[in-house]
């Protein structure tokens, strides 16, 4: 078995295994310090599924992107592939005592990862129906209030931010000024617009909290 996972033919995907326990440990220490990486990869990836439809939005909807979270469905991704294309050479190596050549494992992982991912992306959802699986598109945070977590906000320098969807759920997003102004930690924030995955943002006032009460 040794002799099986030092292949030449391995090391590419067993290196793709060891980048996920990687993201999982990250995550889960981000989680300890009380901030979601998750939620950051989230409003960070210029990812829009409701795009107008091509091929390729098609088939990575049908992969289920958009109704999982980015990293979530990425590790999902990455481990169906790697772990597909260690099978495709175990296999081939329990028979002739040797791995496949990559150009031919590659092929054959891709195609099996892209109904690997579907399948088990599907079954993630209907487990997690009101955690990670009700993620909501980033553009619905449009007019949103999130707080300044951490930093200075200036235009130009984002700062952290975190905003509670509908689902209760806790997102973190980079926010930076839409006028000459700063945001400091603890202040609210009104979420604006969002352009290539930075927020732009203007500070919450007592005005606009009795205008919206009125």
């Amino acid at each position: 078995m040794l002799d099986f996972i030092i292949a030449d033919g391995n090391s590419i995907y067993l290196l793709l295994v060891a980048s996920v326990l990687v993201i999982a440990c990250l995550e889960g220490f981000c989680t300890l310090v009380g901030f979601s990486f998750s939620s950051l990869i989230d409003n960070l990836t210029p990812i829009d599924i409701d795009a107008p439809e091509g091929a390729l939005t098609k088939t990575l909807g049908w992969m289920c992107l958009g109704r999982l979270p980015v990293l979530i469905w990425l590790i999902l991704l990455i481990t169906s592939f790697s772990l597909s294309g260690l099978t495709a050479n175990y296999v081939f190596w329990a028979m002739l005592g040797v791995t496949l050549p990559f150009m031919i494992s590659l092929p054959i992982a891709f195609v099996a990862c892209i109904f690997i991912t579907r399948i088990a992306g599907n079954a993630l959802i209907k487990i997690l129906p009101n955690n990670e699986s009700s993620a909501v598109a980033t553009d619905s945070f449009t007019g949103g209030v999130a707080i300044i977590t951490i930093g200075t906000a200036r235009q130009g320098s984002p700062a952290e931010a975190s905003f509670t969807d509908k689902y209760k759920q806790k997102h973190y997003v980079m926010v930076e000024p839409v006028a000459e102004e700063t945001f400091s930690q603890g202040q609210q924030v009104v979420l604006i617009e969002k352009d290539a995955g930075i927020w732009k943002g203007s500070l919450l006032r007592a005005s606009m909290i009795n205008n919206e009460e009125k």
